[in-house]
């Protein structure tokens, strides 16, 4: 389970999706949408069956078409989710560890003034 999220939530994925929902969309521009049955026949003989079977021409509605809008969806909620996750992690829950050395390499125009010691400091902000 665990690596088919991992593949769904992969940006390979989601490039591939929409290089897909590219091309579709060019066809479905390309050939005309809802028409008759007759007119596509005038229009591409033979070809016309092939694209009735392959739903070309309902295409934005066709099954395919949404299905694959629904997996480029869940791609990009997948994504989203994992990438951001440990950012909200960090923005909700920040880890106030912090060495007393850490907090004097960081540049500060004018030196703390606190009489308290770190630890008792620290101690005060958890």
């Amino acid at each position: 389970m665990a690596s088919l999220i991992k593949f769904f939530a992969s940006l390979k994925v989601a490039i591939a999706l929409i290089i897909i929902l590219t091309g579709a969309s060019i066809l479905g521009t390309l050939i005309p949408q809802g028409r008759s049955p007759d007119e596509y026949f005038l229009r591409y003989g033979q070809l016309a069956n092939l694209f009735e079977k392959l739903q070309l021409t309902k295409l934005y509605s066709s099954f395919w078409y949404l299905a694959l809008l629904v997996l480029l969806a869940l791609n990009l909620i997948l994504c989203s989710g994992l990438r951001f996750r440990p950012t909200i992690k960090r923005a909700f829950r920040p880890q106030l560890d912090f060495k007393s050395t850490d907090l004097l390499a960081l540049q500060n125009r004018k030196k703390p003034t606190n009489t308290l010691h770190f630890e008792t400091a620290s101690s005060h902000l958890r």
